[in-house]
């Protein structure tokens, strides 16, 4: 679903619903091996401040009193926990975003949940294999199938080990955020696992553009590439070898829809093409040394 441009009540909306989606994902992470604690308390806390700017805005002011009321002694029951999922299904409007968006949407503060104690659990890990199998509609978008490989890895022998955790928590760690939309436009915050770290870059390659730069239209993208020696394309083929990750994104990225660019480089890396994707700050590093 595409955003439309100056649509402030949609935007406003959408937030709202995204908003819903992400407390939805918490409340299952933090909930997800059946225990929460102190940390995964304060967690939810932080979701409260980070829209407490809102509460004297409907809907709003229905959802953050509730909240505020389950986890104002700082235990939350099966019965709250059900009330509050009952309030966000009849708030929401379901319009907004495709079903794949708002469980991405959920995935991701789910993660956060999970990663909120700095420590991942086996049953966190079993109750989060369950989850990715009732979602399996969610293969081929980021961040389903990363989880799923290193969790279905990781279970195999029952047993986290210390590197297993440091993976584990550095992947949902992504998350933590509070839903923040720079996630893969800003990776200098968090420690991106979509865009290449340290890339390699051949300007005489083939390279294609998504999302919105800090420094070029896309014509002027084109002309500095060619004048390099390069190729730019504006399909996601085999023939591609860079996919590059403007810095300013798009205004969708920020609900948790990347977009059927992202997605295609996804599938065509898993598939074995040696396609990388790689973020703008990259590019302009390798450009500027030309």
């Amino acid at each position: 679903m595409s955003l439309p441009q100056n649509n402030s009540t949609y935007e406003r909306r959408a937030d709202f619903e995204k908003s819903l989606n992400s407390l939805l994902g918490i409340i299952e992470g933090i909930t997800i091996d059946g225990a929460i604690n102190d940390e995964e308390i304060q967690f939810l806390e932080n979701w409260m401040h980070e829209h407490r700017i809102n509460e004297s805005n409907p809907p709003y002011d229905k959802l953050l009193p509730l909240v505020a009321e389950v986890i104002s002694d700082g235990v939350l029951t099966q019965q709250e926990l059900r009330l509050i999922k009952v309030t966000c299904n009849s708030l929401a409007a379901h319009e907004y975003f495709s079903t794949i968006t708002a469980d991405i949407q959920r995935l991701h503060t789910l993660l956060a949940g999970i990663a909120a104690d700095a420590t991942v659990s086996m049953g966190e890990l079993s109750g989060l294999s369950g989850w990715l199998a009732e979602h399996s509609h969610l293969e081929n978008s980021y961040p389903y199938d990363e989880v799923s490989t290193k969790i279905t890895k990781v279970l195999k022998d029952e047993l986290i080990d210390l590197q297993e955790q440091k993976e584990l928590l550095s992947l949902f760690g992504e998350f933590v955020s509070m839903l923040d939309d720079k996630t893969i436009t800003n990776p200098t915050v968090n420690d991106n696992s979509l865009c290449e770290k340290n890339p390699h870059i051949d300007l005489n390659g083939v390279f294609c553009f998504t999302g919105a730069s800090t420094r070029y239209s896309r014509s002027e993208f084109k002309k500095v590439i060619t004048g390099l020696g390069g190729k730019v394309t504006e399909d996601i083929t085999t023939r591609l070898n860079y996919l590059v990750i403007g810095n300013k994104g798009q205004p969708k990225w920020k609900f948790g829809s990347y977009g059927s660019k992202i997605d295609a480089a996804i599938k065509l890396k898993k598939n074995g093409h040696p396609i990388m994707i790689i973020h703008e700050i990259d590019l302009h590093a390798v450009i500027d040394a030309a």
